[in-house]
């Protein structure tokens, strides 16, 4: 419920975002030629590129499949986590088992070890071949004795099966092998004694209360064997089941991370392209705030701060009559003002301050009278070197998605183009807005080296290039 909920908040927010469009910018000069008015109507058209908010619509619905794909794979490692603790306790319950029965077989054969030893002296009493009958009795216990030691070997690796399951389980099968090599060994050396015992029983009759201890001894060492073996068999099939579902659960684990990357990859998508998205916003802003500024200088007028009056001077806001006076008091001394920074070795002036005054006037070389040529006073602007500073971090984040995903960067590659051309020609309408330097073209190697390259120069900023 919770990943539908945040699923649904996402979609609802991207649903926002992208209904959130650039409002169209309008201008106020009517004096601009047919060439310049179809520029602007392009540009006043654009809003963020369609390539763009498709690519942000399919990553948004990339992400939702991810996200219901994750719960589903979340739900299938539960239940085969389930299903794997199941058989676990069952092989649990099933080795308790073993280890009980073992121990009740392991009784019995002592039991019928004592009723063999026991014939075994009555038989070694009354015959001459005791001798021989001894050793063979003596073998016959050393065999069944390395039996007992192989059945609590046995015990054990059940016992220790928990921490090692699949080693354990071949050490079992050697030991197996092991135990049935001794018991024919063992079976071996009984039918040599029995044959000894039958001489010996033709010398000589057995007590027959001896005799029927050990048959029913050895029944019962039969009856605990099988119920043993019955019992083997069960735990095999227990620690089959078991490891089966130990593969099905990390089948299950594996699928549940292959899902939670492929939801994460679609989350990063979407916050990529929203974060593409913003910064196409943000610097489209700071050349609409840059070609506002460049009209509003238009409309005030400038004056040349070498030929301005004390008068003119404080017309600026912030200067008082001492600055003014100041200001003139300077340039009579040290000759004209050729920047801005010039004028913060006037005593007073900070960065701020020269900042603020140069809005409101131009320097040598820009001309005089009507403010300079709009050329000059652009390279000025402070807001100039911002939208080129936020140019180049949004040409990064489109450097960043084609880095992270060039299939996704494809669809949006187209508006690249859009963008240069209707933020360019912007610029190149507030830099030459009379088209003194030639039509906006390609092949306009003047106009460009004045208001194209020649700004990004003047401003000391290098250009970055789209991928």
């Amino acid at each position: 419920m919770a990943v539908n909920s945040w699923a649904g908040c996402t979609t609802l927010l991207l649903a926002l975002l992208l209904d959130s469009v650039t409002a169209a910018r309008h201008r106020q000069d009517q004096t601009k030629n047919w060439a310049m008015a179809m520029a602007l109507a392009e540009l006043e058209s654009g809003m963020v590129p369609g390539a763009v908010n498709r690519a942000l619509k399919a990553a948004s619905r990339s992400l939702d499949a991810r996200l219901d794909e994750l719960k589903e794979k979340q739900q299938e490692a539960e239940t085969k986590k389930v299903s794997a603790a199941s058989a676990l306790q069952k092989k649990l319950a099933l080795v308790d088992d073993v280890n009980a029965k073992t121990k009740a077989v392991e009784a019995k054969a002592k039991s019928k070890r004592d009723a063999m030893v026991a014939v075994e002296k009555a038989a070694t009493a009354h015959t001459e071949s005791g001798k021989a009958h001894q050793d063979a009795v003596e073998k016959r216990n050393k065999l069944s004795q390395d039996v007992e030691d192989l059945d609590v070997k046995i015990t054990e690796k059940n016992t220790a099966m928990m921490k090692a399951l699949q080693k354990m389980k071949n050490e079992i099968e050697d030991l197996k092998d092991q135990r049935d090599k001794k018991v024919q060994e063992r079976d071996s050396a009984e039918h040599e004694q029995l044959d000894l015992k039958g001489k010996v029983m033709a010398a000589t009759k057995f007590k027959a209360g001896v005799q029927q201890e050990q048959v029913k001894a050895e029944k019962a060492v039969q009856d605990a064997q099988q119920e043993l073996d019955e019992l083997q068999a069960s735990l095999d099939n227990a620690v089959t089941d078991a490891t089966v579902a130990e593969v099905a659960d990390t089948e299950a684990a594996d699928k549940l991370r292959d899902a939670k990357k492929q939801a994460d990859r679609a989350n990063r998508m979407v916050k990529l392209i929203e974060q593409l998205k913003q910064s196409i916003k943000t610097y489209y802003k700071s050349v609409d705030d840059l070609d506002d500024d460049m009209m509003d200088r238009d409309a005030a007028g400038l004056f040349n701060i070498n030929e301005a009056s004390v008068d003119q001077l404080m017309s600026i806001p912030s200067i008082g009559r001492k600055r003014a006076e100041k200001i003139v008091a300077h340039r009579e001394q040290h000759g004209p003002f050729h920047s801005r920074e010039e004028l913060m070795e006037v005593y007073g002036i900070g960065p701020i301050l020269s900042s603020r005054i140069s809005e409101y006037v131009t320097f040598q070389g820009e001309g005089g009278g009507s403010g300079g040529e709009p050329w000059n006073i652009i390279k000025t602007n402070p807001l100039l070197k911002t939208a080129y500073k936020n140019y180049n971090l949004m040409v990064n984040v489109f450097m960043e998605l084609h880095a992270f995903d060039d299939e996704t960067y494809q669809k949006v590659k187209p508006a690249t183009k859009e963008i240069d051309e209707n933020s360019f020609t912007a610029i190149y309408l507030a830099c030459d807005p009379d088209t003194k330097f030639g039509k906006i073209q390609a092949n306009n190697t003047e106009l460009d080296k004045v208001c194209g390259s020649g700004l990004w120069d003047a401003v000391g900023i290098t250009r970055s290039t789209f991928p």
